[in-house]
């Protein structure tokens, strides 16, 4: 039997070198698309969409597959919150601001904002993946976190940077 404090100089080793990952985290594989992606805690596979969804809190997360062609044309709409806001106007979608992600595979456009859906405000994050000479696949990913979610910002981008395709 190892003695507490051998047990404790693993465990940080462990976590120093990233090895432990947060008990409830995994990587889900999204059916029907060429998506992976880390599920935050309480997400299912959604019987909805492509994507997941939080039962408990109204939250989801939609992955949409384009060909390559269309990431061109989609990363317009994130040049700006007011051409993003007219992308996705159409849906009630208020657009607040656009931030850029680093993930591993480069950096990604985030438009984050906000939409009310029946009488809730949810929080809406719209990321776009792909767009480099390997991608086989655009990847828009939709984010609508409710209010009684626990993700915050950081939760969000954690979700975001694990994201995977092909």
């Amino acid at each position: 039997m190892r003695s507490p404090v051998a047990l404790a100089i693993t465990l940080a080793v462990a976590l120093c070198s990233g090895l432990a990952m947060p008990a409830r985290a995994q990587l889900v594989r999204i059916p029907g698309t060429t998506v992976t992606l880390t599920a935050p805690p309480g997400f299912v596979l959604s019987r909805k969409s492509p994507g997941l969804e939080n039962p408990d809190t109204g939250s989801s997360i939609t992955i949409l597959e384009y060909a390559p062609e269309r990431y061109a044309e989609l990363a317009a709409a994130f040049a700006s919150p007011k051409t993003a806001a007219s992308r996705f106007d159409a849906e009630g979608v208020r657009i607040t601001r656009i931030e850029q992600l680093s993930v591993d595979s480069g950096t990604i456009p985030v438009a984050i904002g906000s939409q009310e859906t029946r009488n809730k405000e949810v929080d809406k994050y719209f990321a776009l993946f792909g767009g480099t000479r390997t991608d086989t696949k655009t990847v828009l990913v939709t984010m609508n976190i409710a209010e009684s979610s626990e993700l915050g910002h950081s939760g969000i981008e954690s979700i975001l940077r694990s994201v995977m395709l092909g």
